[in-house]
């Protein structure tokens, strides 16, 4: 940062200020995670969500401007920005943003939507040059999306509306009956070349997994595309899924829009429907302050489940067991502008 052409001569010194404040945010992290990680049922949902707040802080301070250091922020934003509701279970208890006079959202998770973006797509790109063997390749294949961009709700969000759009806890909520909000799938891109280099083909192949319908129209609804491009789609419906095959030939992969995602696998990417408005890191957030703000001061709700060990422990000790490995690796996407991904 302190190499940057940008920064004049005279700001270094501050520059290394905020070097130090993120280094610290990060070390903090690693405290509070190492806690959770030792930690049983009644407090590591809270240590999780202050490790969070620590990573939330590495990425404003990363981002941000130097008004945007701890001595310096706006006093809007020194609080958690979230307000606990109460819920008859824990599950359906919510959280709602805080917002300044303007509308804005305020508190540490304001500030932190502020710069918080969704990751690129990605596809596994198969290129055929003449008669020769194909090659086989991970690229983006859409722009960055800022937070700020898509409107965020009015309304609270709940504990399982988080768990509803976290990857990790898709199979587990399934298993218990409970529906996910996210449509899993993979995109492809197809492209053939001829002796001069010449692009002759391309196709961009979109495919959703079987899912439930309500949720898959809601993903299918954010292909938006000019009706002049028609005859560039080819639409195949197997049983409860969803194949969408696009002529990237012709001028038409240069408009309209498509679901953003949340990352998975090689082969596998999590479509998003009308939750976009957060990304996988912010229903960590938002999931994570519910949980913890309940063991802190809701503890007559969690030591009535933890009493019959109900799903709301089991899905909420999954949400911290991934929070604690898959949360760094997010954040560490955003600041090295990259899709880490499992191979």
């Amino acid at each position: 940062m302190r190499q940057r052409p940008d920064i004049p001569p005279g700001q270094r010194s501050n520059v290394k200020k905020q070097i130090h404040q993120l280094s610290f945010s990060l070390t903090q992290a690693k405290e509070f995670f190492k806690s959770a990680e030792a930690s049983g049922p009644t407090t590591r949902a809270l240590q999780t969500y202050y490790g969070l707040t620590a990573l939330a802080n590495v990425k404003i301070l990363w981002e941000g401007t130097g008004d945007d250091c701890f001595e310096r922020r706006n006093g809007r934003y020194n609080a958690h920005g979230l307000e606990l509701k109460l819920g008859d279970q824990v599950l359906n208890f919510g959280a709602e943003p805080k917002r300044y006079l303007d509308r804005s959202l305020s508190g540490l998770f304001g500030l932190w939507h502020k710069y918080a973006t969704h990751i690129p797509q990605y596809a596994e790109s198969i290129d055929q040059h003449g008669y020769e063997s194909n090659s086989s390749a991970l690229r983006a294949v859409s722009s960055v999306t800022r937070l700020s961009e898509i409107t965020f709700p009015s309304n609270h969000l709940t504990l399982l509306e988080c768990l509803r759009h976290i990857p990790a806890l898709q199979q587990s909520l399934s298993a218990y009956g409970i529906k996910p909000n996210l449509v899993r799938g993979r995109i492809q891109l197809q492209n053939s070349f001829d002796t001069n280099e010449n692009r002759t083909r391309g196709t961009r192949t979109y495919t959703l997994h079987p899912s439930d319908e309500e949720i898959r129209l809601g993903v299918m609804e954010k292909f938006l595309f000019p009706a002049q491009y028609f005859e560039d789609f080819n639409i195949i419906s197997p049983p409860n899924g969803i194949i969408l095959n696009i002529d990237t030939i012709r001028p038409s992969e240069k408009h309209g829009s498509s679901p953003e995602t949340f990352s998975g696998d090689r082969n596998l990417c999590y479509f998003i429907g009308d939750g976009d408005f957060l990304n996988e890191f912010g229903y960590y957030h938002i999931g994570l302050y519910i949980a913890g703000m309940i063991t802190r001061y809701h503890p007559t709700y969690w030591i009535k489940e933890l009493q019959i060990n109900s799903i709301a422990t089991a899905l909420v000790d999954e949400l911290v067991d991934s929070a604690l490995t898959r949360v760094p690796l997010l954040v560490l996407s955003l600041l090295e502008r990259s899709v880490f991904i499992y191979d």
